[in-house]
């Protein structure tokens, strides 16, 4: 029997039909990486240029990039590439970016708004929760396609 790679199993699409937790744990950290890159992105050129770059940049950077690499490498998955898009980039960067706010200019200065965030917190929280619902009943029904 062989096994594949950890890359390999970690680079292959999936939307976890009837694996209600894979699922979460797949959308969570889809989430982290967005909310992660976004902190890299500004960290990177607050020290590089020392000053955050406009949150439209970012997003529209983080959106084709990511949308490309789906497309790309991925290749389309129906409604697993979309779901996988709005998690990186609407929930994860968008989030982060909707709930941050440079205060001065030139400076790490941030604010949080909580408005924007609990908007956003509770767009996902609907999202995984009926992707979770779905895959609950897969498992105990069969797939629901």
């Amino acid at each position: 029997m062989t096994y594949p790679s950890i890359f390999e199993e970690l680079t292959t699409p999936s939307n976890f039909r009837g694996d209600w937790q894979g699922y979460a744990g797949n959308q969570g950290t889809h989430t982290l990486i967005g909310l992660l890159s976004v902190g890299f992105i500004c960290a990177v050129t607050l020290w590089l240029k020392g000053d955050i770059p406009y949150k439209i940049n970012i997003f529209a950077g983080m959106a084709f990039i990511y949308g490309f690499k789906e497309i790309a490498w991925d290749k389309w998955h129906g409604f697993d590439t979309i779901e996988d898009f709005m998690f990186v980039v609407c929930y994860g960067a968008g989030g982060t970016l909707v709930s941050f706010t440079q205060s001065e200019a030139n400076t790490s200065k941030v604010y949080f708004e909580a408005g924007p965030f609990l908007f956003v917190l509770l767009l996902f929280c609907i999202h995984i929760s009926c992707g979770i619902a779905v895959r609950k009943r897969e498992a105990e029904n069969g797939s629901t396609d």
